[in-house]
């Protein structure tokens, strides 16, 4: 992974086409309270967590949650929390119709993504912002389309 991780960092900044749009470099990530080493046998393989149940935008979920500066310990239980958080979103926002995303925005809603991009251009605060459209997931009316679909932009940024 270490070699696949310098490939990326190094097609970011030369490649004509790089993979990865972002690269961050993350404080240490634990897995049950250890540090991961393949020489310690403490790692997890995607195969692995799809196994357990999990999809990869759980992880994703998982790895927004926390501040790419905190320590953050990937255990079973933080995953289970990252799949409840995004399946919350994901009934919340279900269905969006597609056709929607070429409507502009009004400007209410264009105020929800900046304000959340603002967040991501200050460290990265993802917690914050998560925290943020959680808040504003959870006040929002049923039938706000237009909420809905500014939300989904904000997924695409972030992707």
């Amino acid at each position: 992974m270490h070699h696949t991780n310098e490939i990326a960092q190094a097609e970011c900044s030369c490649a004509d086409e790089p993979r990865v749009r972002y690269w961050v470099h993350y404080q240490r990530l634990m897995m049950n309270e250890k540090k991961i080493s393949k020489s310690d046998g403490n790692v997890a393989f995607m195969s692995e967590v799809r196994e357990r149940g999990f999809e990869g935008a759980d992880v994703r979920m998982f790895f927004l949650m926390a501040h790419y500066k905190s320590f953050q310990d990937f255990s079973r239980e933080a995953l289970e929390n990252a799949k409840k958080a995004r399946l919350k979103l994901k009934k919340k926002l279900s269905p969006i119709d597609p056709l929607d995303l070429t409507n502009p925005l009004d400007p209410i809603d264009m105020e929800l993504i900046e304000r959340a991009l603002e967040l991501l251009a200050d460290d990265m605060d993802t917690p914050k912002m998560l925290a943020r459209l959680f808040a504003v997931v959870d006040s929002m009316d049923a039938d706000d389309e237009e909420l809905r679909s500014a939300i989904y932009r904000l997924d695409q940024h972030m992707l």
